[in-house]
């Protein structure tokens, strides 16, 4: 019943933030957040089933690809490209995880890694894919026609598809699918009892990627742009340490509150001590290893904890 009362809370409290937040700026940093947060729900999946992705900036930028090319080129509705950047991500990840999924551990993260290296170079070479310039200008999403321009229109679009991920994320990891997928981790135990390990991880890696493509169809849109260089391997890694210190544990609050801390404070230093990026991700990173192994979502109720240990004595 709490746990509800506090998915209500946040819910009411994000659908009133752009009348808290006024600023431009701010108002950009929620909207990449909610990218990340994306991402992460993605990522902390696949480390359900037991493996370790480095490449989901890659399926971002087939996403953001996808849906440009068709927009740009044939003149489809954004919509339509939305719905096949996220269908090509996914079919992407359905064949390299065909190929590569019996492989476990270290050996998947360094063929995804070189995957999103493979993938951030290719239209970088291809003309027809505008090269390092990337392709522009991408029309914005129109409903009904509203277009969406403002930041606070982007906020709402992007919120609805957090919404959706994060309720995709906790359904199967309220359903025996999610208990499927941790099962995977233990890989000899599993198949001893008759579950198919490559099938599982096979739809983990499939479905996270879904999320990837559909965020960078919603990310190309919004910065009316799409070029290689916003999708290198940093990005992938970005990524792994934002749902790390936002909590694995938790497919959605922890992936939510990692992206959200870890932008922010990313976005703000950039514009002071530009290059010092990647210094603090691996002090937060280190810090909330040692401090909080449960990332920082652990907080409340550690805090909780000690109140009752204090009130107690």
């Amino acid at each position: 019943m709490k746990k509800k009362a506090g998915i209500a809370a946040f819910g009411v409290f994000a659908l009133v933030l752009p009348f808290l937040v006024r600023d431009d700026y701010y108002m950009h940093l929620l909207i990449l957040s909610g990218i990340y947060s994306v991402l992460c729900m993605g990522w902390v999946l696949i480390l359900r089933a037991g493996q370790f992705s480095l490449g989901q900036s890659a399926f971002l930028a087939i996403g953001a690809y996808s849906s440009s090319l068709l927009a740009l080129k044939l003149g489809l509705s954004p919509w339509l490209g939305l719905l096949a950047g996220g269908i090509a991500a996914a079919l992407a990840a359905a064949i390299l995880g065909w190929i590569v999924l019996r492989i476990r551990g270290l050996y998947f993260a360094v063929i995804t890694l070189a995957f999103n290296g493979v993938v951030q170079l290719v239209p970088a070479n291809m003309e027809f894919l505008g090269g390092w310039t990337g392709l522009t200008p991408i029309p914005p999403f129109t409903l009904g026609g509203f277009e969406f321009i403002e930041k606070t229109s982007w906020y709402y679009l992007i919120l609805v598809l957090v919404a959706l991920s994060g309720l995709v994320s906790w359904r199967i990891e309220q359903s025996k699918l999610g208990k499927y997928f941790k099962a995977t981790a233990n890989e000899s135990l599993a198949e001893s009892i008759g579950i198919n390990t490559v099938g599982y991880r096979m739809l983990a890696f499939v479905i996270a990627c879904l999320f990837a493509g559909l965020a960078g169809g919603v990310l190309a849109s919004y910065l009316t742009y799409v070029a290689p260089g916003d999708f290198a391997v940093w990005k992938s890694v970005q990524v792994q340490i934002q749902a790390t210190v936002g909590g694995t544990g938790s497919l959605v609050a922890g992936p939510i509150a990692g992206s959200t801390m870890l932008v922010i404070i990313g976005e703000v230093l950039r514009a002071y001590a530009k290059g010092l990026e990647p210094l603090l991700y691996g002090l937060v990173l280190l810090v909330v290893i040692f401090f909080l192994p449960d990332g920082i979502v652990s907080v409340p109720g550690l805090i909780r904890t000690k109140l009752r240990i204090s009130l107690k004595r």
